[in-house]
């Protein structure tokens, strides 16, 4: 098979695969993306998971948050297991957490907006489902 008909030619490619680890690495090391971008929880660790369609940086408790809400809202990936794609990085490195605020929480009751770990799983849930499933703050750019 020809490499242009193979459509995983990027998970085969181990020089490019250790760039975009290292790049991922680096973007969730950024300030705006160490925080979780639904909970707004630091953990000890950074965040550790990314939403590859949303272009968001992740705590482990909302990276299983986003899971229930179906591949077709958001994607997940873990920053130090999976593989990636080129367009998914270009993605991260393009949105972040700093964009994906601007555009989903444009105009968000701050009284609404998870606080951290301390916030509830439920509410945690429930802001997550109302910002990209319903997408009731939504603002293009």
């Amino acid at each position: 098979m020809a490499a242009s008909q193979d459509l995983f030619w990027w998970k085969k490619d181990a020089k490019l695969q250790v760039r975009l680890q290292a790049e991922v690495e680096a973007l969730a090391k950024q300030p705006a993306n160490a925080v979780c971008a639904d909970c707004n929880c630091q953990e000890r660790r950074g965040t550790r998971f990314v939403s590859v369609t949303l272009g968001t940086f992740l705590c482990n408790r909302c990276y299983g948050l986003h899971r229930a809400l179906g591949a077709h809202v958001t994607r997940g990936k873990c920053i130090g297991l999976d593989a990636w794609h080129p367009d998914e990085v270009q993605l991260l490195r393009s949105v972040g957490n700093a964009v994906a605020r601007s555009r989903f929480e444009n105009g968000a009751p701050p009284q609404r907006q998870p606080n951290g770990a301390a916030a509830s799983d439920r509410d945690v849930a429930a802001w997550i489902k109302d910002k990209y499933e319903r997408r009731l703050w939504y603002a293009a750019s």
